[in-house]
């Protein structure tokens, strides 16, 4: 698995967070389809109860996500890369992407 942003490959470090990498991989795999934040949750903490604890964790994931494939985003700028759908997270369906996986 590997991420090129403009022209530069990305490294699992560069996303500074384990899990905001496997969040990154999850949205990738369902591209412009909403994953709810329960799925989320347990897919990326698998076997903890649920609740306001995992979804906090769950916020400053994408939080740390969101500050590698869209660093506008936190400086007052809203979302457009991921985006929220009432309890549900996807990328934006119009963005342009290449997976190779789908050629």
């Amino acid at each position: 698995f590997r991420v090129r942003r403009e022209g530069e490959w990305l490294a699992p470090r560069d996303f500074k967070r384990r899990q905001a990498y496997e969040l990154f991989k999850l949205l990738v795999t369902r591209w412009g389809r909403p994953l709810h934040a329960d799925e989320l949750c347990e897919a990326l903490w698998p076997g903890e109860a649920g609740g306001d604890r995992t979804l906090a964790r769950l916020h400053v994931t994408l939080s740390a996500l969101r500050q590698v494939v869209e660093p506008g985003a936190g400086r007052g700028g809203s979302p457009q890369v991921i985006l929220r759908d009432g309890a549900a997270y996807r990328f934006a369906p119009t963005l342009p992407y290449r997976l190779d996986a789908q050629e």
